[in-house]
């Protein structure tokens, strides 16, 4: 995974960093940069917001997530008919990433049971794992419950994006200025792989 894997190495090349992380939906990483009160966001949809500054840095797939037992494991690759009659767990209506699903499965005619809904996607990877459906999520979420889910391609492609986002006014330290390049440098250097980012 390459985030945990940079912060490590790029804290034994700084010993005297701090660093905070601070996880929450994009939108509040987004106010947070706007407010100054975090130096650098990772957010997964650009966000209008003329206090901040937001750069497609990643791109990647989203992936389907089922039960371990579930059908879908023995499937290569997932269609939006495959949906029907399935339990879904859906994210936030806000989600960009959620507004995209929701335009896949209607371009095919699919009405899907909308069991739960959660801002996370690492919520919904949890309920999931409950047995209580599947879901369509963010591949870097997917990643940490390897093991535990399902985890399988989604046809048509829906693209996931990672964009650093920073205070447009707010002037970058040094030390804010090596993370950015050498976190940038990070995902280059593994974006031929198979690239987990958190």
């Amino acid at each position: 995974m390459v985030l945990p894997r940079f912060l490590k190495d790029f804290a034994g090349r700084h010993p005297k960093a701090r660093m905070s992380i601070f996880p929450s939906a994009s939108p509040r990483i987004a106010e947070l940069t706007a407010g100054r009160q975090i130096d650098v966001g990772l957010i997964q949809a650009p966000v209008v917001d003329i206090a901040i500054t937001c750069d497609l840095i990643f791109e990647a797939e989203c992936v389907c997530v089922a039960p371990l037992d579930h059908a879908f494991a023995n499937e290569e690759v997932i269609s939006p008919l495959q949906f029907a009659e399935q339990a879904f767990i859906a994210l936030g209506r806000d989600d960009r990433t959620r507004q995209d699903i929701d335009r896949a499965l209607v371009d095919v005619g699919i009405s899907i049971d909308c069991r739960f809904e959660t801002p996370f996607a690492d919520t919904a990877c949890a309920l999931v794992t409950q047995g209580l459906g599947v879901s369509i999520v963010d591949p870097f979420s997917a990643a940490r419950w390897e093991g535990q889910l399902t985890i399988r391609p989604f046809a048509p492609r829906l693209p996931c994006h990672i964009y650093m986002t920073r205070n447009r006014t707010q002037v970058s330290s040094m030390l804010q200025q090596v993370f950015e390049r050498e976190f940038r440098t990070a995902l280059e250097d593994n974006r031929s792989g198979n690239v987990r980012l958190f």
